[in-house]
């Protein structure tokens, strides 16, 4: 097969396109399927592995941690080196973790290797659109990406149905076992398939890579330790690191030609605003995303196929409430943004509030509420994210904003594991009243758009 080359307006041929094409898609199914399937599966492996549910967040936790960590190198990098390259390292890296994953004897095994899993993840989400406009021709671009999309919509939904059927026929490590046979098959298809990349003559300031690690992983690191319990003198010389490495990044990004960290995109009040109520919305979604199994197991043991079924309402629903956000006319983004993150917000306190006991049909209608909030706000805020900044700077602000919702799931999830920590049975309730609280601060923030 013959590329094409990179940056035409032709980009693959069929049926080199096709293949392309499902290789990617294929890759961040089974990425965003493993997000949708372990919030499912923390309570089975905190009994399995004989912790308690503060501590089985450490399985979400060292996920996010990696992918905060490298979320921006990689992105660079992805430019450099060439897209391909790196997104294939990435999902091998992704493969190899949860290998790994699937036979950790120990909590700390599984979070090493959940760890591998987010750098490589990170890759993958990362680099995808970017591997898209390699593959699509223009006219056919957003189609493509549309398609992407839907794939990742249909995976969010049917993640915890899957999750459960498959620990109801084997175990949890069944859930990390599918990804190593469809995980090698992709390296194959995308070896042959994806596009070799055009590389810039950008030169790789390998000073900032390791700067913006030592920030982002002592920062997430050090409000881990505190959710934990960690050495009160260990959390404050974490949190004086953090401080000293962001200091030093910042101070090189501004010498920088072609920053790693684009603060100056943040000189941009809609941009701005967007960044910031989509961290304190992810704040929200993952604490949400991580106390509802529990809740649903906590009063009564559950059947797993019932709690993947009622799990399942929340994403079903932002997937049917997405397309009208974007089919409403005339409507500024902050209302938008703030209609949905105040029924986002709504939805969370009535799951705080529900009676003990409560039947399926309780739960489901107060998932579904969760989800079409949430499927309201985020279509009209990344609208905003992606119109508010020059079409040169697209994929800096792009990775900004990404790199802003990783560090917001992973603060909800050290928030959430502090709040299991302190009561595993009314901290659950407690959790889901912060996420509305959060959600309702994300509103608030988005009020203040121009």
């Amino acid at each position: 097969m013959t590329a094409l080359a990179v940056g035409t307006p032709n980009g693959l041929a069929a049926p080199r396109r096709h293949w392309a094409a499902l290789a990617v898609g294929l890759a961040v199914t089974v990425s965003v399927l493993d997000g949708a399937m372990i919030h499912i599966a923390a309570p089975v492996i905190a009994r399995d592995l004989g912790v308690n549910p503060g501590t089985a967040i450490w399985i979400v936790s060292s996920y996010q941690l990696a992918a905060a960590i490298a979320l921006l190198p990689i992105g660079k990098l992805a430019d450099v080196l060439g897209r391909r390259r790196v997104y294939l390292t990435c999902l091998a890296l992704f493969v190899a973790g949860a290998c790994i994953s699937a036979i950790a004897p120990t909590l700390d095994t599984l979070a090493a290797a959940r760890f591998a899993q987010g750098l490589g993840g990170a890759g993958i989400l990362g680099v995808t659109n970017a591997i898209l406009r390699d593959i699509y021709p223009r006219d056919r671009l957003a189609r493509g990406i549309g398609l992407n999309s839907f794939v990742v919509a249909i995976a969010i939904a049917s993640g915890p149905m899957i999750a459960s059927l498959l620990m109801a026929a084997g175990s949890w490590r069944m859930l990390f076992l599918v990804a190593v046979p469809v995980g090698a098959l992709l390296l194959v298809i995308g070896a042959l398939a994806l596009p070799p990349a055009n590389r810039t003559t950008e030169r790789i300031d390998f000073w900032s890579f390791p700067l913006s690690a030592a920030a982002f992983g002592t920062a997430l690191t050090t409000i881990n330790n505190l959710a934990h319990g960690g050495a009160v003198l260990w959390c404050i010389a974490g949190g004086l690191a953090s401080f000293a490495a962001f200091a030093a990044l910042l101070v090189r990004q501004r010498k920088a030609i072609a920053p790693l960290l684009p603060t100056d995109l943040l000189r941009i009040r809609a941009y701005a605003t967007a960044v910031a109520t989509m961290f304190a919305a992810s704040i929200a979604q993952l604490i949400g995303y991580l106390a509802t199994p529990f809740l649903l197991q906590r009063d009564a043991p559950r059947d797993l196929l019932e709690v993947g079924f009622i799990f399942t309402c929340w994403p079903i629903a932002v997937a049917a409430a997405s397309p009208f956000a974007s089919r409403v006319p005339g409507v500024p983004p902050r209302v938008a943004c703030g209609l949905g993150l105040v029924i986002f917000a709504c939805g969370l306190a009535a799951l705080a509030l529900s009676p003990a006991q409560a039947s399926t049909f309780d739960l489901c209608w107060r998932m579904a509420l969760c989800g079409a909030g949430y499927g309201f706000f985020q279509p009209a805020n990344s609208a905003a994210l992606a119109s508010s900044v020059p079409i040169a700077r697209a994929g800096s602000a792009g990775s900004l904003a990404a790199c802003g919702r990783v560090v917001g799931q992973a603060c909800g999830a050290a928030i959430a594991a502090f709040l299991f920590r302190w009561n595993a049975h009314d901290g659950i309730a407690a959790a889901l009243s912060v996420a509305a609280i959060a959600a309702l601060g994300a509103a608030a923030i988005s009020g203040m758009r121009d």
